[in-house]
Parts: structure tokens; C-alpha cells; sequence
């Protein structure tokens, strides 16, 4: 997006969409605040536009199908263990070494390893491992979600991030297609009650 270059109408129209979207990289999303915040672009338009947006989403998360029991249980049942061979010092604080832990199938082709669990703020923190060609179902997140690309290629609704990476989703927010097309390794930090939206029995 090269903004000094590109302010006509319809290039600002189609900025506003790719914005209110998520659609702008990084680098374009700072370019086009930045104009926001110069008065170069029509807020009335871009209020309206964001409106817009998240009327549509809402409309989309609430016609998703019932979560899958199947799925919720089998990531849950995952979750559910306290963080294998996590070693409490005396100080109050927890080691897991980079050999310790077990890995656990969360789904096909999808393994993670525990590395804490805060019951009492309902989150955990947990390295995953995507194969090539995974995919994880479809969710609502109901909290703060983190997630850090260590190695590999994660695709997340269009976006494709890859080592070093990193992605924060807030409350309510719906990934619809969330992959791996070469395999990954993820550290994420989530809530334990994300809504599973991929329907069937």
C-alpha cells in the first residue's frame, strides 16, 4: 500500500475495507492509522466501514453450526492434565526443561505439550506441533489468546505468518481457517473454554 502515492477515492475506499477487515499487513496497517490520524482519510467512512464489518462477523458467528462435542472433548481432555514433570522451586516458580513434558495428540496431525496451567485464571501456556496439511477447527476465542510462530508456516484466516511471528486475538474473536500448510511449532498462551464452531456429530 503506498499511501503517498495512492489517495484517490477509490484507493482510499479500498483501504477502509482491507483495514476494517484485518486484511493490511503489519507494515500497511501502521501506514493507514497513520494517515487516519493526519486527517487523510475520511473517518466518518471508516466508523461506518467498521460498523459494517462487525455486524457482518457477528451475523457469520452466530449462524455457525453447534460446536462439535467430539472436538471440544478431545482438546479439553488434552488441556485437562497438570504440566508434566514441571519441577516448583522453592522460590514459588516452575521449570519445565526442554526435555521434560509429554507431548499429546490434541488432534490429527496436531500436538501440543502443557507447559503451565493457571486454574484459577482458566489459561494455560502450551508449545504446539502442526503437520503439514493440519488444520484446527474453527473457534471463538473467550479471552486473550497469544500465540508466538517459533518455526514453520501458520495460516490464520489469510494471514500467513512464519518464524517469529506473532498473533494476539481478543474476546468473541472467530477464526474460521486456521493451518499449516508446511508443519509449525507454536508457543501459545490461551483461555481453556475457546467455543468450537466446526460442525457434526
Amino acid at each position: 500500500m503506498e499511501t503517498n502515492n495512492n489517495n484517490t477515492p477509490g484507493h482510499e475506499a479500498e483501504s477502509i475495507d482491507l483495514y476494517a477487515l484485518g486484511l493490511l499487513s503489519a507494515r500497511e496497517t501502521a501506514e493507514f492509522e497513520a494517515e487516519v490520524l493526519a486527517g487523510e482519510v475520511d473517518a466518518e467512512s471508516l466508523e461506518e466501514q467498521l460498523q459494517t464489518i462487525t455486524a457482518l462477523c457477528e451475523d457469520i458467528a452466530q449462524s455457525m453450526p453447534t460446536p462439535r462435542r467430539a472436538v471440544k472433548d478431545a482438546i479439553m481432555a488434552a488441556i485437562a492434565p497438570a504440566q508434566p514433570n514441571a519441577r516448583l522451586s522453592e522460590s514459588g516458580q516452575i521449570f519445565v526443561l526442554s526435555k521434560g513434558g509429554e507431548w499429546a495428540e490434541l488432534l490429527p496431525g496436531i500436538m501440543m505439550k502443557v507447559l503451565h496451567q493457571d486454574d484459577e485464571h482458566n489459561r494455560t501456556t502450551f508449545l504446539a506441533r502442526l503437520a503439514p496439511g493440519a488444520s484446527y477447527p474453527s473457534h471463538r476465542h473467550m479471552g486473550l489468546e497469544e500465540c508466538l510462530v517459533i518455526e514453520g508456516d501458520l495460516h490464520v484466516d489469510g494471514t500467513v505468518l512464519r518464524e517469529g511471528d506473532f498473533t494476539a486475538s481478543y474476546y468473541n474473536k472467530v477464526h474460521i481457517d486456521t493451518h499449516s500448510e508446511d508443519g509449525c511449532r507454536l508457543l501459545i498462551s490461551s483461555p481453556m473454554n475457546d467455543e468450537f464452531l466446526e460442525g457434526g456429530a
